[in-house]
């Protein structure tokens, strides 16, 4: 059986698949009239309208447009490669992680290990559990068979402005798994606990759920989305970091 699938319902905790499922939605997504974008370090984010004021990525970190997937990473590692098994994983084999550890304590990653930070710049961060909760609480979740000719998730804001995730799958070791089926995203969050250091929180979405604290194992490769912070000049409608 398809091994994150196999993990996901061995190792998730008290999480409830909400449906994508839904309305068509028009086909390319045009956020341009509405005063939302802002760049930082050359990267557009787009204002759902979020009561934390978190900004989203319009694009997944090596992607150039909102359909592309863009670049897998381990969790906690700042470049993709082309085997995500435990042997590569920059933090050690499943049970003796270097970093991120029941010693250690640290469940949150470091700038240094964050790759949306690493790649995209001071300001650009992967997005925390509850921000990706958010999403959940407060947006439009659609799933889209074929959106621009890629299937995924629409996340429409409570402003109306959206962003779209595609399905890209996920890696084990070598292997793309899920493609077109199902969306893995990284938090920036491990899940704590005893023995459970080895897993990372993370977004699963497909055609029939939409969980934002899925958990699997620390070295599989994920999309990163990335999310920034600002905050609005009601007088000017302009945004500054």
């Amino acid at each position: 059986m398809n091994k994150l699938i196999t993990l996901l319902m061995a190792s998730a905790i008290a999480l409830t698949a909400t449906s994508c499922g839904g309305d068509s939605e028009p086909e390319i997504i045009d956020n341009s009239t509405t005063n939302v974008n802002v760049t930082i370090n050359g990267h557009k984010f787009v204002d759902l309208g979020l009561p934390s004021g978190t900004l989203w990525a319009e694009t997944n970190i090596g992607a150039s447009t909102p359909y592309e997937d863009g670049d897998y990473f381990a969790w906690g590692e700042t470049k993709s490669k082309t085997d995500y098994s435990e042997y590569t994983y920059k933090y050690g084999l499943y049970l003796n992680r270097t970093k991120y550890n029941l010693k250690d304590g640290k469940t949150t990653l470091d700038a240094a290990d964050d790759a949306a930070t690493t790649n995209w710049g001071t300001g650009c961060r992967m997005p925390s559990v509850e921000g990706l909760q958010e999403l959940k609480d407060k947006c439009s979740c659609i799933w889209q068979p074929e959106y621009n000719g890629v299937s995924g998730c629409l996340i429409t804001g409570p402003n109306g402005n959206c962003i779209f995730l595609p399905a890209a799958g996920a890696y084990c070791d070598k292997e793309l798994l899920d493609k077109g089926s199902y969306g893995y995203y990284w938090s920036r969050a491990v899940y704590p606990g005893p023995d459970t250091y080895n897993l990372a929180n993370h977004l699963l979405f497909g055609n029939d759920r939409f969980i934002p604290s899925a958990v699997l194992h620390r070295e599989c490769g994920f999309l990163v989305r990335p999310v920034a912070t600002t905050t609005v000049t009601t007088s000017s409608k302009n945004y500054t970091k």
